[in-house]
């Protein structure tokens, strides 16, 4: 059902998100994982409050929970804290791996992306605590180069010219990761669909509190290749479509 919000989330065309008509688009499930042997790169830590026996494999991760919340550390063994395991449109996050320590008693902590301001914080998981799956793609925008790739099982899939934002709202360069996947009105200014972004827009964007960056369409091949944007990563509606399965918690590197 479509789903109607006046809600700030993400940095527009023109304008920022008031009013859109937008529904949940279903997001792939990754493929769970088998927790095997531990990482042989993992660093010993400080003990943590319990052995622990589960592991998580090498290779690109994220990690979910099914509760309303995640809790985290700031560090290994360190005061725990909560953020939302979901987002405004009740899709459930997930977290991307960003590192992993192991502590001295065998426990493994996994270091994840939070989605929560300043952009790029990041807090420490416990495996047995939450569900580990593999990340099978990542996307990297080239502000400069003004182009977005997108990479499937380590094979680049997907190269497009983008629009970006422009200088005095300029695409902040940075780690994210998808944060929501909807459906829009294809005559709208954020195209047939959007790929919400984790991170906020820059220092005197005009954004309320909310705001966030997205990849989102636009109809105009005029747009392509230009720095025009208040912060979010145009893509031509034809083109959107190679997107739109891609996975929550996909990892969105934005190179300057």
């Amino acid at each position: 059902m479509p789903l109607r919000r006046v809600l700030g989330v993400l940095v527009g065309v023109g304008l920022f998100l008031t009013l859109v008509a937008i529904q949940r688009a279903e997001a792939p499930r990754a493929s769970a994982v088998t927790r095997t042997a531990p990482d042989p790169a993992a660093e010993p830590m400080a003990a943590s409050d319990g052995v622990q026996s589960a592991r998580a494999p090498s290779g690109p991760l994220v990690v979910s929970t099914h509760a309303a919340r995640l809790s985290v550390r700031s560090r290994v063994g360190g005061a725990i804290r909560s953020v939302p395991a979901r987002n405004p449109w009740e899709q459930p996050l997930s977290f991307p791996v960003v590192g992993r320590r192991t502590d001295r008693a065998g426990g493994q902590w996994l270091k994840v992306l939070l989605g929560v301001r300043p952009n790029g914080v990041a807090g420490w998981v416990r495996v047995d605590r939450v569900d580990v799956a593999r990340a099978t793609d990542r996307i990297v925008v080239d502000v400069s180069g003004r182009t977005l790739r997108r990479w499937h099982r380590g094979r680049l899939t997907q190269e497009f010219s983008v629009a970006v934002g422009s200088a005095s709202t300029p695409t902040p360069p940075g780690r994210f990761f998808v944060w929501a996947r909807l459906d829009a009105w294809a005559s709208g200014p954020y195209g047939t669909f959007v790929l919400g972004l984790s991170g906020y827009p820059p220092a005197g964007a005009r954004a309320t509190g909310d705001a966030r960056l997205a990849i989102h369409g636009t109809d105009d091949p005029g747009d392509l290749g230009r720095a025009i944007s208040h912060g979010c990563v145009r893509v031509l509606n034809d083109q959107l479509r190679h997107l739109r399965d891609v996975p929550m918690g996909t990892r969105v590197t934005i190179r300057a």
